[in-house]
């Protein structure tokens, strides 16, 4: 699962190639939406703002995610793996988009787990899910 010293250069070098405004670091902005109705909200109202929100991504298992729109980078190698995977695998249950998001992971494992390349040029490679792939 570790990349080679040709492909850490090679990533470096495509890296370099950027426009600054690629390079530059996310910004996370706090996106709280109230929660309406009954479902997925418990009956005693609380004063911390998010608190619900909070609590139901970690009890349901969920994590948090980000659009691929968010970063040109991102949105780059999720529509480069839309182009080769044009179908799901001949296991039925496995859908297309979760082999995209398997693929993606993979991808941003490899490099997340290269030390001397995150230091280098400090890509943001973020999570993303089934959800905000298929918006």
């Amino acid at each position: 699962l570790s990349l080679t010293a040709e492909e850490t250069e090679t990533i470096t070098r495509l890296y370099d190639d950027l426009s600054p405004f690629d390079k530059e670091p996310l910004k996370y902005f706090r996106t709280f939406r109230p929660v309406r109705g009954r479902f997925g909200r418990s009956k005693a109202a609380t004063g911390h703002t998010g608190q619900e929100a909070m609590k139901r991504c970690f009890v349901s298992g969920g994590a948090p995610s980000l659009p691929p729109s968010k970063s040109r980078v991102v949105e780059a190698i999720c529509i480069r793996l839309f182009n080769e995977i044009t179908c799901a695998a001949r296991d039925p249950y496995v859908s297309r988009y979760c082999l995209i998001i398997r693929r993606y992971n993979e991808t941003r494992n490899r490099i997340m787990l290269n030390p001397a390349l995150v230091e280098r040029i400090g890509l943001t490679l973020f999570p993303i899910n089934k959800t905000t792939l298929s918006l």
